[in-house]
C-alpha cells in the first residue's frame, strides 16, 4: 500500500486530495493544525496527527510516527496555507516548515519517492487579491522546489510543483458558476473555456505521486486553463469583444 503523507489535507484542496488518493488505495497521513472535520477521516486507511509546523519538536513528534507505522512512506505533498499579512508566520509556514519536514524526512531514510508542493501562480505573477508577504513566498517555494530537487536526486526522490489560478472549490463553485457575467468572460479568456476544478488540481498531484511521473523532477506545472499563455492585447480584445 502507498503510504503518502499529506501537510494541511482537511479542507479545501487538501481534502479533495485526500479523498483522491484515498480511492486510489493510498494509505494516508495528514498533518494539521486543527481536527478534521470531515467524515473521511474515520477511515482506517487514514491517520490524523494535530501539530503546528512551526514547531520543531511537533515536526519529529509526527514523522516518528509515521516512520515507526507499518507502511513506508512513499511521498510528501503539502498543501498547508497561512492567511495573513504577517511576514515571519507566512515564511514559517510556508518556507521554513517545508524544508525542515523534508530535510528531517531524509534524516530519518525517506528515499525513492516524491515531493509535491502546492504552489500558485502569485509565484510568478501579481494577484491583486493577496498582500506582498504571500507573493514573496510562494516565489521563494518555487526555488525551494528546484534546490531540493536538485539536491535529492541522488536519493532518488522528486521533487515537483502545482501552481493552480482561480480554483472551483466545494464552497464557493455555487456562487461563481451563478454569475452569469463573470463566467462569460471566463469562457472568453480561458482557453479551455472553464475553471479548473479542485479534483482537477488533485489530479496532477497524484500524478507526481505516481509512477507515471518517475523521470520527472524540478517541475512547475501552472494550472491555469491556458490563460497565462495569451498576451495583454489578445486578453484585453477578447474582454471587450474588439
Amino acid at each position: 500500500m502507498i503510504h503518502t503523507l499529506v501537510v494541511g489535507g482537511t479542507k479545501g484542496i487538501g481534502l479533495t486530495l485526500v479523498e483522491e488518493l484515498a480511492n486510489y488505495g493510498h494509505y494516508i497521513s495528514v498533518v494539521s493544525r486543527n481536527s478534521p472535520k470531515s467524515d473521511l477521516f474515520l477511515s482506517n486507511n487514514i491517520s490524523h496527527y494535530q501539530a503546528d509546523i512551526s514547531i520543531h519538536e511537533q515536526i519529529v513528534s509526527f514523522l516518528n510516527s509515521i516512520f515507526n507505522s507499518k507502511h513506508e512512506l512513499k511521498n510528501i505533498v503539502f498543501m498547508q496555507r497561512y492567511r495573513g499579512e504577517e511576514w515571519l508566520s507566512e515564511f514559517n509556514t510556508a518556507l521554513i516548515s517545508t524544508s525542515n519536514i523534508i530535510d528531517h524526512a531524509v534524516s530519518y531514510g525517506f528515499k525513492n519517492g516524491s515531493i509535491v508542493i502546492a504552489n500558485t501562480i502569485a509565484s510568478q505573477y501579481v494577484v491583486d487579491e493577496q498582500p506582498i508577504n504571500y507573493h514573496v513566498s510562494k516565489a521563494g517555494l518555487l526555488q525551494l522546489m528546484r534546490y531540493y530537487a536538485v539536491n535529492l536526486g541522488s536519493e532518488k526522490i522528486r521533487v515537483n510543483s502545482v501552481s493552480p489560478a482561480m480554483v472551483l472549490k466545494d464552497d464557493t463553485r455555487e456562487k461563481i458558476l451563478s454569475d452569469e457575467k463573470l463566467m462569460q468572460v471566463y469562457k472568453q479568456i480561458i482557453p479551455l473555456g472553464f475553471i479548473p476544478s479542485s479534483k482537477q488540481i488533485s489530479d496532477v498531484i497524484r500524478f507526481f505521486c505516481s509512477d507515471s511521473s518517475s523521470a520527472i523532477t524540478g517541475q512547475n506545472i501552472i494550472i491555469d486553463g491556458g490563460i497565462s499563455l495569451l498576451g495583454h492585447e489578445t486578453l484585453s480584445k477578447r474582454i471587450t469583444n474588439r
